[in-house]
C-alpha cells in the first residue's frame, strides 16, 4: 500500500512539474495563453484579471445566517499615504468608524445606510491604530487594532518551558478558541492568559472552513498580546497559505468567497502581500522554526532542504520567492520570462510546490521507513523532535520512537499538543482536546 501512493504521489508530481515547466518554456516561446493561465495559478502575488464572481449565486451558497459584521469581514488596507477600511455590517445601515493613535481620536465619520462599508483616511505617523467600526448602533460596533510594518519573527528560540503546537486550522475559528480556552492560552474574552507560554500554528489557517478571515484577525491580534505578555504566538505558512498566494481558490469556503465579492475585490485581493494588513504580516511569516529542540514544519523537511538551507536561509530564500517583482512582472508581460534564469524558476517552483517541499511533504507519516532521513535532518538542526502537520491523523500521534509527531486532524483545531521542556533535553508529551484534559501521548 506504501508502495502504491509512492508512485502515485510521483506520477502526480512529475506530471505537474514537467507539464508546467513546458507551458513556463512555452510562454518563452509566445504560447502566451497557456502560459499565463500558468502564471495566474502558480505565481504568488497574483491579481486575477477577472471581475468578482458572485457566490451567491451558486447552488450551493453560503447560508443567510453566516457571521459577517466585526473581523469575520473587516478588510484594511495600507499604501503609503494613506489607509482603507473595509467592513460589513449585519443588515443595511448607517456605517460608523472612528479612529485613535493613542488614545487620541485623529478620525470620526459615518457612512450611507448600505451593508457593505468602505472609508478611507490620510496615513498618520504612527506603529499602530485602533478603530472602533460598524453600525451606528454603538451594540453593533467592533474594536480592532492594526499595526504598521509588521516585524520579521524571530525563527530560532530558546528557553521556552511550554510549548503548544496546533495543526491546519482551516478557518475553524470556533474550535481554535475553545480549544485555546481549555489550554488555559486564552479567557472567554478571548485575550491572551498564557503568560510566558509559546504556541505554534503549523500552517494551513485558510481554505475548507468558513471563518477564515476571523481566524486570522483573531491571531494577529493574539499575537501582539502575548508578546506583550512575555510569550509568543508563531504563525508557520503552509501550503495552503502559498496556493491563496498563488490565485488557487479551489478550497475556498463560499462564505469566504462572499466577504470578497461584498468588497468587490477578489480572494487573493484580501490578503495583498503588498497592501493587505493581514496580507502584509503574513508575508513576514517564515516556513521553518526551531524552539529549542524542537523542529517545526508545516509538511516536513527532508535531507535536501537540511543539507542546503539553514533555517534562517531558508525562511530567507521564501521571503525572496514571496517578493521578488520578477513575478509580478512576469504576469504583466508574457516575454518577460525569456529574459529570466530557468533554473531560478525551476527551483522556486521546486521550493514552493514540489512533493518534497517543506510545504507539501508527507511521507514521514505514511512510510515508517525514512528514520534515516529523518535522523541527519534532526543533527543537521540540532533537533531532538520533528512536529509536522499537513498529513492528517485522527489524533495527535508520534512516529519514529517519538522523533516525530503529527499534528493535523481529520477534524481541524480539535486538539493541541503540549510539550513541557524537562532538564537533560527531554519532555514531556501531551495532547489536549477542546473538552478533555490532558492525555500523555504514547509512540504506536
Amino acid at each position: 500500500m506504501r508502495a502504491l501512493r509512492d508512485n502515485n504521489r510521483r506520477h502526480r508530481f512529475h506530471w505537474r512539474f514537467w507539464g508546467l515547466l513546458f507551458l513556463a518554456i512555452g510562454l518563452g516561446l509566445g504560447v502566451t495563453s497557456d502560459g499565463a493561465a500558468f502564471a495566474q495559478e502558480y505565481l504568488p502575488g497574483r491579481k486575477s484579471s477577472q471581475r468578482p464572481v458572485d457566490p451567491s449565486k451558486r447552488r450551493d451558497a453560503a447560508p443567510k445566517d453566516y457571521k459577517f459584521e466585526g473581523e469575520y469581514g473587516l478588510w484594511v488596507t495600507v499604501s503609503e499615504d494613506s489607509v482603507t477600511v473595509h467592513w460589513i455590517t449585519t443588515k443595511a445601515d448607517t456605517g460608523f468608524l472612528q479612529v485613535f493613535r493613542k488614545n487620541k481620536q485623529i478620525y470620526k465619520t459615518t457612512t450611507r445606510p448600505a451593508q457593505f462599508h468602505k472609508a478611507q483616511i490620510k496615513k498618520p505617523r504612527a506603529s499602530e491604530l485602533r478603530l472602533n467600526y460598524g453600525s451606528i448602533k454603538p451594540d453593533r460596533r467592533y474594536i480592532t487594532t492594526i499595526y504598521f510594518e509588521p516585524k520579521p519573527p524571530k525563527a530560532v528560540v530558546s528557553k521556552v518551558d511550554s510549548l503548544f503546537v496546533i495543526g491546519d486550522i482551516h478557518g475553524q475559528f470556533n474550535e481554535l478558541t475553545r480549544l485555546l480556552r481549555n489550554a488555559g492560552l486564552i479567557d472567554n474574552s478571548l485575550n491572551w492568559i498564557g503568560g510566558r507560554k509559546q504556541l505554534v500554528c503549523l500552517g494551513d489557517l485558510f481554505d475548507r472552513g468558513d471563518d477564515v478571515t476571523r481566524t486570522l484577525w483573531f491571531l494577529y491580534g493574539l499575537e501582539y498580546q502575548a508578546e506583550k505578555a512575555g510569550g509568543r504566538v508563531h504563525v508557520v505558512l503552509g501550503n495552503h497559505e502559498l496556493l491563496i498566494f498563488s490565485n488557487d481558490l479551489r478550497y475556498v469556503a463560499r462564505k469566504e468567497a462572499l466577504i470578497a465579492y461584498s468588497h468587490r475585490t477578489t480572494y487573493p485581493g484580501l490578503f495583498d502581500l503588498r497592501e493587505s494588513v493581514l496580507g502584509k504580516w503574513l508575508a513576514t511569516k517564515p516556513g521553518l522554526i526551531r524552539i529549542d529542540d524542537i523542529l517545526c514544519a508545516h509538511g516536513g523537511i527532508v535531507p535536501y532542504y537540511s543539507r542546503n538551507y539553514s533555517i534562517s536561509a531558508f525562511n530567507d530564500s521564501l521571503q525572496k520567492f514571496l517578493h521578488d517583482d520578477m513575478f509580478d512582472d512576469l504576469l504583466a508581460d508574457s516575454v518577460f520570462i525569456a529574459k529570466t534564469d530557468t533554473a531560478l524558476f525551476q527551483r522556486r517552483l521546486l521550493f514552493l510546490h514540489g512533493d518534497d517541499s517543506v510545504f507539501w511533504y508527507r511521507n514521514y507519516v505514511y512510510d515508517d521507513r525514512l528514520g534515516d532521513d529523518l535522523n541527519t535532518v534532526l543533527r543537521k538542526y540540532k533537533s531532538k523532535i520533528h512536529v509536522v502537520a499537513h498529513t492528517p491523523v485522527k489524533t495527535i500521534t508520534e512516529f519514529y520512537d517519538g522523533k516525530l509527531i503529527a499534528v493535523d486532524l481529520h477534524d481541524p483545531a480539535t486538539e493541541i499538543l503540549l510539550l513541557v521542556r524537562k532538564k537533560k533535553r527531554r519532555y514531556e508529551r501531551y495532547k489536549l482536546g477542546i473538552t478533555c484534559g490532558l492525555t500523555p501521548l504514547t509512540t504506536p
